[in-house]
């Protein structure tokens, strides 16, 4: 089932999405079943899960400030949100692969053949991950490491300099911020000695040119 609002103007557009999924024999492809305490990694396998259910909200908007305000010609906001959340019905335990609460908030400069924008992406922190028990009998239950919440500001642009031609830029986690990406990390334990060579890239640069004809 999925329900949504629109609105749209000159000045202003924005969604709204609300959404409930009830699946049978859904294929949980990352489902965690033990630990290996040598290499201090989680063990998963794929599985059928018999009931699950994931619902959420989605939400997106943006606003127009040159239709404000000639002195703002060029400029505009955008927004967008979403969170989640999924369930094992049969074992009253949480879907590993639903991603934790996001959103993002950028700023805009746009001219004819060029334009440039600031946006910051936040992401909250994963904390409904199920525990998985050392094979050693009367072990305590080991934790999935819970990947932190984290604010990142990414600088992107783009030039048409040549009909047909465009060059995009970005320059990526503009303050170095050391986070992980909640679906890179999945099977590591919360204490292991691993963790840093899962951590998302530090500031970094990426270019590309499209050309069309």
């Amino acid at each position: 089932m999925e329900a949504g609002l629109r609105y749209g103007s000159r000045v202003l557009f924005a969604e709204l999405t609300g959404y409930y999924n009830r699946y049978d024999d859904f294929i949980e492809s990352m489902a965690v079943v033990g630990f290996d305490p040598v290499r201090q990694l989680l063990v998963f396998q794929s599985r059928n899960v018999a009931e699950a259910t994931i619902y959420g909200a989605e939400a997106r908007a943006g606003l127009d400030l040159g239709a404000l305000s000639g002195a703002l010609q060029g400029w505009s906001l955008r927004g967008a949100a979403a969170w989640s959340r999924g369930d094992n019905e049969t074992e009253d335990v949480p879907l590993d692969g639903v991603e934790p609460p996001t959103a993002s908030l950028g700023i805009a400069f746009q001219r004819e053949a060029w334009g440039a924008e600031l946006a910051a992406r936040f992401v909250g922190r994963r904390d409904r991950l199920p525990s998985a028990s050392d094979p050693q009998p009367g072990a305590e239950p080991v934790r999935a490491f819970e990947s932190p919440g984290y604010v990142v500001l990414d600088l992107y642009a783009h030039w048409r300099f040549a009909p047909g031609v465009r060059l995009d830029a970005g320059l990526f986690n503009l303050g170095d911020r050391k986070y992980f990406y909640a679906g890179d990390v999945p099977l590591v334990a919360a204490d292991s000695v691993q963790l840093d060579r899962y951590t998302a890239a530090g500031r970094n640069l990426a270019l590309s040119v499209a050309v069309e004809w």
